[in-house]
């Protein structure tokens, strides 16, 4: 009875402390979902905390600056934005808020350009800023550099990527503007080499032809025949002639390339200002070749610049003459079409390669097949211009050994199309 006894009363102290001990594992237990309830308070206050201070910054701070801020999530999605952004790009936040910032790229190469870039952003933690085209609602693009900085949880993790960025696009403007002006220079230079080195070959050769006749008037005078003497007399007046030629073209393609180009359209008698022109080009080159004209509906009256047509029509019709075999045929040709006039010259000459047709209107150049054909490489180049000035076009046909057909279309009313064209500039 006694081992009974004694059983049961160890039984009753195991009982009471079994008892104790959940007594105080429920303390504990209460002590730890309070502990934990406050830890979730004080996470979700420094979270609020911490949005807040995001929020501030980016509404606030940086537009100081004129800078576009944007919170990214590790996903790329957009949190938040500033006003800035939402001028500049014209989304307001609640069209982009919680969506993929390249979803507001349309064209599927621009989404894998900004995914690219969006990735260079979350695995770099800064640095060298990345620049890229922004595409705004409308359409309209605008030049963006980014910076970022990584915001991250205490296991190193991305919490929040913040972007700044900065528009460029002026700059950008600018810089190309400056290129465009450098690549200008740089060919205004080229041509004033390649003008020295044409100029002292084309001005070398006359002068020597003057010298020569001059010595021949002043120490053989009195021994030529008065035909002599004349012809002594004509090839200077010939050469200085070729030499005023020269000056007049290089004047006439400074003032294109500088833009102070006169332009001055007027009325007159088309078809009449064509055949006087065959009839002193006829005269004046003293050639077996024959112009051909020929006059298709052709109003009474059409509004151009007759100087410069003037300049435009004696070069290419010189130019058949002087690349076509002797006592050739050159066909002139000018016919109304709707309210344009074509101009069409076409020569049985010796051709211009096709390699040469593509670079026929720089200056200076000259085809390959030329030979000792005299010539500067300035007429055509001069030519072009004077057509872009009416507002109308140039084109070549041609075939080595077969000869060239140029066609030049001008509008009717050239003073119209000058000011259409002014004001779409």
């Amino acid at each position: 009875m006694k081992d009974e006894d004694k059983t049961k009363e160890q039984l009753q102290i195991e009982l009471r402390e079994l008892r104790q001990r959940l007594v105080e594992l429920e303390k504990s237990e209460t002590k730890l979902q309070h502990d934990l309830q406050q830890d979730r308070d004080l996470i979700a206050k420094v979270l609020d905390t911490t949005d807040t201070l995001i929020r501030n910054f980016v509404g606030a701070v940086l537009d100081i600056a004129n800078a576009l801020v944007v919170v990214f999530d590790p996903d790329g999605r957009i949190l938040n934005c500033n006003p800035t952004f939402e001028q500049t790009t014209l989304y307001s936040l609640d069209e982009v808020q919680g969506r993929h910032v390249w979803e507001l790229f349309p064209v599927p190469e621009q989404v894998n350009r900004v995914r690219s870039i969006f990735g260079q952003m979350k695995t770099s933690k800064g640095g060298k800023p990345i620049e890229c085209a922004w595409i705004m609602k409308d359409g309209r693009y605008r030049h963006i550099s980014w910076s970022h900085i990584i915001l991250q949880n205490p296991d190193d993790s991305i919490s929040y990527i913040l972007g700044t960025g900065v528009d460029v696009t002026e700059q950008k403007l600018a810089e190309a503007e400056i290129r465009k002006a450098l690549e200008k220079e740089k060919e205004l230079n080229e041509l004033k080499s390649s003008f020295v080195s044409i100029a002292s070959h084309e001005f070398r050769t006359p002068l020597t032809t003057i010298v020569m006749s001059a010595e021949i008037l002043e120490h053989h005078r009195d021994k030529l025949s008065q035909e002599r003497q004349r012809q002594e007399f004509q090839r200077i007046k010939a050469t200085v002639n070729r030499m005023t030629e020269l000056i007049d073209d290089v004047l006439i393609i400074s003032k294109a390339e500088s833009r102070f180009q006169e332009f001055n359209p007027t009325s007159f008698n088309l078809e009449q200002f064509c055949r006087q022109l065959v009839e002193d080009i006829q005269r004046s080159t003293r050639s077996n070749h024959t112009i051909d004209f020929i006059s298709k509906g052709v109003p009474l009256l059409s509004c151009m610049d007759e100087s410069l047509l003037h300049h435009i029509l004696t070069n290419l019709l010189s130019n058949a003459i002087k690349y076509s075999p002797k006592g050739g045929i050159v066909d002139f040709q000018v016919d109304c079409q709707d309210k344009d006039v074509r101009f069409q010259i076409k020569d049985s000459g010796i051709g211009i390669p096709p390699e040469d047709q593509k670079r026929l209107f720089e200056t200076f150049h000259r085809a390959k097949n030329v030979g000792k054909i005299p010539g500067t490489g300035l007429g055509l180049s001069i030519v072009k211009r004077m057509v872009d000035l009416h507002g109308g076009q140039i084109r070549v046909e041609s075939e080595v050994g077969m000869g060239t057909n140029f066609i030049v279309t001008i509008p009717l009313n050239s003073n119209v199309q000058i000011d259409k064209k002014e004001s779409n500039d």
